[in-house]
């Protein structure tokens, strides 16, 4: 059969399968074969020099010629194709511990479903006093753009939300400035931030890397980017956070809650829903519902450009980071995630990956006195 995205998705799937059924490392021939069918532009071919540079280990097998490529462009590429998709919810929800209200009766898009967000565009002609026009957009992805003032993620995020723009204007008859606002209208379970760090270099003709440090937080709270009318739907979930909150800095013998724990020791929130607060509004199944998030996978670069240097996985699971590091996985710390900020020769992140926040409920004592 000729390539298409249905057969990427079936090879991404047997990837995974092969993953779950062993603790060895898995070679990923499959799907990198059939990546580079779909997506052709994945498969161009390094010069001598720099194919004598390839991966370490069991991966230099299926790399060993090739030239690297830009992840975040792949992670687009897989995005894309992931959106073709569809699932069958009855009998998804019948195989996973999913709330109620993930069974519907109509086939659904996991992409859509957990990755998309919708902004609410606002465009304003600086030149003219012509009408402000309304859009709606979806996105799977926040770009961060690495400019002077730019220290912070929030700030990245920030400045990216907003800006100026040239185009037709129908009222003067030419090109005219427009002011563009853009405030996120429905948030995504799942929330990808791409670091815009690679740059085009005409005098070198290479995409050049900026190593500037940009700190980004464990936990993400989106709320100050929301519409008025999302900031307001978030509010009884963000009370309840701020509640859980008071209670760890000023515990009280009254209150019957869990306490404060490491993240490595609660009860896993997909294993034990039930003990926490659902992550997303009751009639939008896979959406946000606190404007917080939780720092779940980074991808980190490093080298000087997009062609070259070392891409490596970093991954929270049952609260604890790992560093995927071609074949070689290892445990970290959570300061070692916070040490990707980027600044110099390390690994730099640039793609970050935020999952649900969760919040426990209020737990009830049984008669021994013991929290249940």
């Amino acid at each position: 059969n000729s390539p298409n995205l249905d057969s990427l998705c079936e090879s991404l799937k047997f990837l995974f399968n092969s993953l779950s059924k062993t603790e060895k490392p898995v070679t990923p021939l499959l799907f990198l074969t059939c990546l580079h069918s779909v997506c052709p532009q994945f498969a161009s071919r390094a010069s001598s020099s720099d194919a004598s540079k390839s991966a370490p280990g069991a991966l230099s097998m299926i790399t060993h010629g090739f030239e690297q490529q830009d992840a975040s462009e792949c992670w687009t590429e897989l995005i894309r194709a992931l959106q073709s998709s569809k699932i069958d919810s009855q009998v998804y929800a019948s195989t996973v511990n999913l709330p109620q209200s993930f069974r519907t009766t109509s086939q659904w898009n996991p992409v859509e479903r957990f990755l998309t967000g919708q902004l609410s565009c606002k465009l304003t002609c600086t030149e003219s006093d012509e009408p402000e026009t309304d859009s709606l957009e979806t996105f799977t992805q926040l770009s961060c753009f690495m400019h002077q003032d730019v220290k912070y993620l929030l700030t990245g995020i920030r400045n990216g939300l907003t800006g100026n723009l040239t185009k037709h204007s129908s009222l003067l008859d030419r090109n005219a400035v427009y002011k563009r606002l853009s405030l996120i209208s429905r948030l995504p379970a799942y929330l990808c931030i791409h670091f815009v760090r690679f740059f085009y270099k005409e005098d070198k003709q290479i995409n050049a890397k900026i190593l500037k440090d940009v700190k980004f937080p464990l936990t993400l709270d989106m709320h100050e980017f929301c519409t008025p009318e999302l900031q307001q739907k978030l509010l009884p979930m963000r009370e309840k956070q701020r509640l859980k909150e008071d209670e760890v800095v000023n515990p009280s013998s009254q209150t019957n809650t869990f306490k404060s724990k490491p993240d490595s020791v609660r009860p896993d929130p997909f294993q034990n829903p039930d003990l926490y607060e659902p992550y997303f509004f009751a009639d939008d199944p896979g959406s946000n519902n606190s404007g917080y998030y939780d720092l779940q996978g980074v991808l980190s670069h490093q080298g000087r450009t997009s062609t070259s240097g070392h891409y490596v996985a970093w991954v929270k699971k049952q609260g604890m980071w790992f560093k995927f590091d071609d074949d070689r996985v290892s445990q970290v710390t959570s300061e070692d995630i916070l040490r990707l900020s980027g600044g110099g020769d390390w690994h730099c992140a640039y793609i970050l990956l935020y999952g649900p926040h969760f919040i426990e409920k209020n737990a009830c004592k049984d008669p021994s006195g013991s929290t249940v």
